[in-house]
Protein backbone atom coordinates (compact mmCIF):
# COMPACT_ATOMS: atom_id res chain seq x y z
CA UNK A 1 0.00 0.00 0.00
CA UNK A 2 1.25 3.57 -0.90
CA UNK A 3 0.61 7.00 -1.89
CA UNK A 4 0.49 7.40 -5.85
CA UNK A 5 2.81 9.68 -7.68
CA UNK A 6 1.78 11.69 -10.94
CA UNK A 7 3.74 8.64 -12.99
CA UNK A 8 0.91 6.37 -11.93
CA UNK A 9 -2.06 8.55 -13.19
CA UNK A 10 -2.20 6.45 -16.60
CA UNK A 11 -3.08 2.93 -14.42
CA UNK A 12 -4.98 4.75 -12.05
CA UNK A 13 -6.92 5.96 -14.87
CA UNK A 14 -7.35 2.36 -16.41
CA UNK A 15 -8.31 1.01 -13.12
CA UNK A 16 -11.13 3.88 -12.76
CA UNK A 17 -12.35 3.43 -15.94
CA UNK A 18 -12.66 -0.28 -15.26
CA UNK A 19 -14.99 0.84 -12.28
CA UNK A 20 -16.81 3.31 -12.58
CA UNK A 21 -17.05 3.66 -16.41
CA UNK A 22 -16.33 7.24 -16.64
CA UNK A 23 -14.54 8.44 -19.87
CA UNK A 24 -11.08 8.52 -19.75
CA UNK A 25 -10.57 12.08 -20.56
CA UNK A 26 -12.58 13.00 -17.49
CA UNK A 27 -10.80 10.83 -15.21
CA UNK A 28 -7.08 12.92 -16.37
CA UNK A 29 -8.85 16.37 -15.96
CA UNK A 30 -9.71 15.53 -12.34
CA UNK A 31 -6.17 14.36 -11.78
CA UNK A 32 -4.65 16.90 -13.38
CA UNK A 33 -7.13 19.77 -11.98
CA UNK A 34 -6.65 18.68 -8.80
CA UNK A 35 -3.72 16.42 -8.09
CA UNK A 36 -1.95 19.34 -5.55
CA UNK A 37 -4.88 18.89 -3.04
CA UNK A 38 -6.23 15.18 -3.15
CA UNK A 39 -3.89 12.14 -1.84
CA UNK A 40 -4.92 8.92 -3.98
CA UNK A 41 -3.71 5.81 -2.39
CA UNK A 42 -3.77 2.63 -4.06
CA UNK A 43 -1.76 -1.02 -4.18
CA UNK A 44 1.30 -1.46 -5.39
CA UNK A 45 0.21 -3.60 -8.41
CA UNK A 46 -2.74 -0.51 -8.87
CA UNK A 47 -5.32 -3.24 -8.19
CA UNK A 48 -7.53 -0.93 -5.84
CA UNK A 49 -7.50 2.91 -5.33
CA UNK A 50 -9.34 5.81 -3.30
CA UNK A 51 -9.07 9.06 -3.52
CA UNK A 52 -8.68 11.24 -0.28
CA UNK A 53 -10.09 14.85 -0.65
CA UNK A 54 -9.90 17.72 1.74
CA UNK A 55 -12.92 18.67 3.31
CA UNK A 56 -13.47 20.28 6.60
CA UNK A 57 -16.56 18.89 9.24
CA UNK A 58 -17.71 20.27 12.71
CA UNK A 59 -14.37 22.27 12.32
CA UNK A 60 -12.03 19.69 11.88
CA UNK A 61 -10.10 18.68 9.07
CA UNK A 62 -11.46 15.83 7.33
CA UNK A 63 -11.11 13.60 4.33
CA UNK A 64 -14.06 13.02 1.77
CA UNK A 65 -13.11 9.58 0.16
CA UNK A 66 -14.06 9.03 -3.09
CA UNK A 67 -13.66 6.63 -6.04
CA UNK A 68 -13.20 3.82 -3.75
CA UNK A 69 -12.35 0.77 -6.26
CA UNK A 70 -10.79 -2.39 -6.74
CA UNK A 71 -10.29 -4.33 -10.45
CA UNK A 72 -13.10 -6.35 -10.90
CA UNK A 73 -10.57 -9.73 -11.16
CA UNK A 74 -9.35 -8.66 -7.98
CA UNK A 75 -12.04 -8.23 -5.79
CA UNK A 76 -12.68 -10.56 -2.95
CA UNK A 77 -8.69 -10.50 -1.94
CA UNK A 78 -9.59 -7.84 0.63
CA UNK A 79 -7.56 -5.14 -1.00
CA UNK A 80 -10.02 -2.52 -0.33
CA UNK A 81 -9.79 -3.07 3.46
CA UNK A 82 -5.88 -2.90 3.81
CA UNK A 83 -6.04 0.05 1.51
CA UNK A 84 -9.10 1.38 4.07
CA UNK A 85 -7.05 0.73 6.70
CA UNK A 86 -3.47 2.08 5.17
CA UNK A 87 -5.43 5.18 4.23
CA UNK A 88 -7.08 5.95 7.89
CA UNK A 89 -3.70 5.51 9.55
CA UNK A 90 -2.01 8.26 7.17
CA UNK A 91 -4.84 10.30 7.51
CA UNK A 92 -5.02 10.26 10.85
CA UNK A 93 -1.16 11.29 11.04
CA UNK A 94 -1.91 13.97 9.17
CA UNK A 95 -4.08 15.85 11.54
CA UNK A 96 -7.48 14.56 9.58
CA UNK A 97 -10.07 13.86 12.41
CA UNK A 98 -12.99 12.55 10.24
CA UNK A 99 -12.85 10.31 7.09
CA UNK A 100 -16.47 10.89 5.25
CA UNK A 101 -18.28 8.39 2.31
CA UNK A 102 -21.14 8.37 0.32
CA UNK A 103 -21.98 4.37 -0.30
CA UNK A 104 -23.14 4.03 -4.39
CA UNK A 105 -25.16 1.17 -3.71
CA UNK A 106 -27.05 0.28 -0.54
CA UNK A 107 -25.04 -3.13 0.36
CA UNK A 108 -22.13 -1.25 0.88
CA UNK A 109 -23.27 0.15 4.18
CA UNK A 110 -23.59 -3.01 5.49
CA UNK A 111 -19.97 -3.50 4.17
CA UNK A 112 -18.52 0.19 5.87
CA UNK A 113 -20.32 -0.25 8.71
CA UNK A 114 -17.68 -3.77 9.68
CA UNK A 115 -14.93 -0.85 8.68
CA UNK A 116 -16.18 1.49 11.50
CA UNK A 117 -18.22 3.85 10.05
CA UNK A 118 -21.61 5.03 10.96
CA UNK A 119 -24.15 6.73 8.63
CA UNK A 120 -24.61 10.59 9.56
CA UNK A 121 -25.47 12.01 6.61
CA UNK A 122 -29.30 11.34 5.25
CA UNK A 123 -30.97 13.06 2.32
CA UNK A 124 -34.32 12.79 0.32
CA UNK A 125 -34.31 13.02 -3.68
CA UNK A 126 -37.65 14.49 -4.54
CA UNK A 127 -39.35 15.97 -7.97
CA UNK A 128 -40.59 19.73 -8.15
CA UNK A 129 -42.34 20.54 -10.95
CA UNK A 130 -42.44 24.33 -12.08
CA UNK A 131 -45.41 26.34 -10.82
CA UNK A 132 -45.77 30.16 -10.13
CA UNK A 133 -43.60 31.86 -7.85
CA UNK A 134 -42.05 34.93 -7.50
CA UNK A 135 -38.11 34.03 -6.36
CA UNK A 136 -35.19 34.94 -8.35
CA UNK A 137 -32.48 32.95 -8.92
CA UNK A 138 -28.66 34.18 -9.76
CA UNK A 139 -26.18 32.13 -11.17
CA UNK A 140 -22.97 32.68 -8.32
CA UNK A 141 -19.27 31.70 -8.72
CA UNK A 142 -17.79 29.22 -6.54
CA UNK A 143 -17.04 31.22 -3.82
CA UNK A 144 -20.30 33.01 -2.93
CA UNK A 145 -21.83 29.63 -3.57
CA UNK A 146 -19.29 27.98 -0.82
CA UNK A 147 -20.77 31.11 1.80
CA UNK A 148 -24.44 29.98 0.74
CA UNK A 149 -24.21 26.66 1.65
CA UNK A 150 -22.17 27.27 5.00
CA UNK A 151 -24.73 29.81 6.34
CA UNK A 152 -27.56 27.07 5.38
CA UNK A 153 -25.28 24.21 6.49
CA UNK A 154 -23.03 25.36 9.47
CA UNK A 155 -22.40 22.38 11.07
CA UNK A 156 -22.55 20.53 7.71
CA UNK A 157 -19.50 18.79 5.26
CA UNK A 158 -17.54 22.54 3.76
CA UNK A 159 -15.63 22.00 0.28
CA UNK A 160 -12.78 23.73 -0.65
CA UNK A 161 -12.88 25.94 -3.83
CA UNK A 162 -11.55 23.87 -6.28
CA UNK A 163 -13.92 21.27 -5.33
CA UNK A 164 -17.02 23.71 -5.44
CA UNK A 165 -14.94 24.80 -9.17
CA UNK A 166 -15.25 21.34 -10.01
CA UNK A 167 -19.03 21.35 -8.95
CA UNK A 168 -19.39 24.67 -11.20
CA UNK A 169 -17.05 23.07 -14.22
CA UNK A 170 -20.53 20.41 -14.35
CA UNK A 171 -23.29 22.29 -14.76
CA UNK A 172 -24.88 26.14 -12.76
CA UNK A 173 -23.98 27.08 -9.02
CA UNK A 174 -27.25 29.05 -8.34
CA UNK A 175 -28.36 31.72 -5.51
CA UNK A 176 -31.90 31.39 -4.94
CA UNK A 177 -33.51 34.81 -2.98
CA UNK A 178 -30.82 35.88 -0.78
CA UNK A 179 -29.70 32.50 1.24
CA UNK A 180 -31.26 29.48 -0.42
CA UNK A 181 -28.69 27.48 -2.97
CA UNK A 182 -28.57 25.26 -5.36
CA UNK A 183 -25.72 22.97 -7.95
CA UNK A 184 -27.45 22.30 -10.75
CA UNK A 185 -25.31 19.95 -12.60
CA UNK A 186 -26.23 18.70 -16.27
CA UNK A 187 -27.85 15.25 -17.05
CA UNK A 188 -28.31 14.32 -20.57
CA UNK A 189 -30.45 16.96 -22.29
CA UNK A 190 -31.54 18.29 -19.25
CA UNK A 191 -30.40 18.82 -15.17
CA UNK A 192 -30.02 17.28 -11.65
CA UNK A 193 -29.93 19.04 -8.95
CA UNK A 194 -27.17 17.66 -6.55
CA UNK A 195 -27.69 19.97 -3.90
CA UNK A 196 -30.97 22.15 -2.51
CA UNK A 197 -30.75 24.43 0.20
CA UNK A 198 -33.56 26.89 1.13
CA UNK A 199 -36.36 27.80 3.61
CA UNK A 200 -39.63 26.55 1.05
CA UNK A 201 -37.73 23.52 -1.08
CA UNK A 202 -40.91 23.37 -3.08
CA UNK A 203 -41.08 27.74 -4.37
CA UNK A 204 -36.77 27.36 -4.49
CA UNK A 205 -37.15 24.20 -6.70
CA UNK A 206 -39.74 25.60 -8.93
CA UNK A 207 -37.63 28.77 -9.07
CA UNK A 208 -34.87 26.76 -10.48
CA UNK A 209 -36.84 25.35 -13.08
CA UNK A 210 -37.90 28.49 -14.38
CA UNK A 211 -34.15 29.27 -14.55
CA UNK A 212 -32.74 25.89 -16.32
CA UNK A 213 -35.82 26.18 -18.91
CA UNK A 214 -37.57 22.70 -17.21
CA UNK A 215 -41.23 21.54 -16.62
CA UNK A 216 -39.73 19.49 -13.14
CA UNK A 217 -36.80 18.84 -11.65
CA UNK A 218 -35.30 15.95 -8.92
CA UNK A 219 -33.65 17.52 -6.09
CA UNK A 220 -31.10 16.16 -3.62
CA UNK A 221 -32.34 18.05 -0.31
CA UNK A 222 -32.40 17.18 3.85
CA UNK A 223 -34.37 14.19 4.60
CA UNK A 224 -34.31 10.69 6.30
CA UNK A 225 -33.09 8.64 3.96
CA UNK A 226 -29.30 7.14 4.50
CA UNK A 227 -27.05 8.97 2.64
CA UNK A 228 -23.21 9.33 3.84
CA UNK A 229 -21.28 7.55 6.44
CA UNK A 230 -18.48 9.14 8.94
CA UNK A 231 -14.92 7.55 10.93
CA UNK A 232 -13.70 9.03 13.28
CA UNK A 233 -10.04 8.66 13.09
CA UNK A 234 -9.20 10.36 16.15
CA UNK A 235 -11.60 9.69 19.12
CA UNK A 236 -14.10 13.03 17.44
CA UNK A 237 -17.20 12.57 18.29
CA UNK A 238 -19.30 11.97 15.32
CA UNK A 239 -23.25 13.59 15.19
CA UNK A 240 -25.87 14.03 12.16
CA UNK A 241 -25.08 16.26 9.97
CA UNK A 242 -25.14 17.74 6.13
CA UNK A 243 -22.81 16.29 3.04
CA UNK A 244 -25.04 17.24 -0.03
CA UNK A 245 -22.55 17.33 -2.92
CA UNK A 246 -20.59 14.14 -4.21
CA UNK A 247 -19.16 14.97 -6.86
CA UNK A 248 -21.07 12.10 -9.20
Amino acid sequence: MRIARRSDIPSLTDLWERCFGDPPAVIRDFFTSLWEEITVFQTEDSAAMLTAMPVTWQGKQAAYLYAVGTHPDRRGEGLCRKLMAFAEETLRQRGCSYAILSPAEESLFRFYEKLGYRTCFTAEQKTFSRMEETLSVFAVSAEEYGRLRENRMPNGVQYPLSLLQLQASMGLLLRVEENGCAAAERHGSGFLIRELLAEDAAQAASAVCRYCGADSLSCKLPGDEPYGMAKSLDGSPLSPSWLGLTFE
